[in-house]
């Protein structure tokens, strides 16, 4: 059997799907241009663009989450949907409680302009990192940074956190 063959019977069985070309809801309503869309938990009952939430369904303002100062360039949920974090060149992450909409907690230790924000799996920690080199590790329920992690090749525009391991023990 030639390559060919065997590349000609990989593909037999595969037919390719397309996507379609339409859209379910627009949703309407800013006014500037947004930097981060995310669907609140794993359910997706809510959208949240920037600061604007939205309910998926209907494609209606449930509200604005108010308290940053300055451009919000990313977001994360935990996997209720009921606690988003919010990362803003103001140089401040933001906790909200999604369904009260309201600020719960503001994390300053960067003091920068942080460009991204993640929950770690727990949802008893947070990461963030931005324009000052740095990655910290934040314990939500006392708000205080747990760790920082410096970083000498420049700002840091994406950060993630293993899910498979507590963040205490991966430091």
């Amino acid at each position: 059997m030639t390559l060919n063959d065997r590349q000609q019977i990989l593909f037999e069985d595969y037919t390719g799907f397309i996507i379609p070309n339409t859209y379910k809801k627009t949703f309407i309503g800013h006014e500037n241009n947004i930097k981060c869309v995310a669907f609140a938990g794993r359910k997706g009952t809510k959208i949240i663009s920037g600061s604007r939430v939205w309910n998926t369904q209907t494609a209606q303002c449930l509200g604005d989450l108010e308290g940053h100062t300055s451009r919000i360039w990313d977001i994360s949920t935990n996997q209720s949907g009921i606690l988003l974090a919010s990362a803003s060149t103001d140089g401040t992450t933001k906790l909200w409680d999604l369904e009260k909409m309201i600020c719960t907690a503001t994390l300053t230790e960067n003091g920068n302009d942080i460009y991204s924000v993640n929950f770690h799996s727990s949802e008893n920690y947070i990461v963030n990192a931005g324009y000052d080199k740095t990655i910290q590790l934040y314990d939500i329920s006392t708000g205080l940074s747990i760790k920082t992690i410096s970083s000498y090749l420049g700002e840091i525009s994406s950060v993630d956190i293993s899910s498979d391991v507590l963040p205490i023990n991966i430091f």
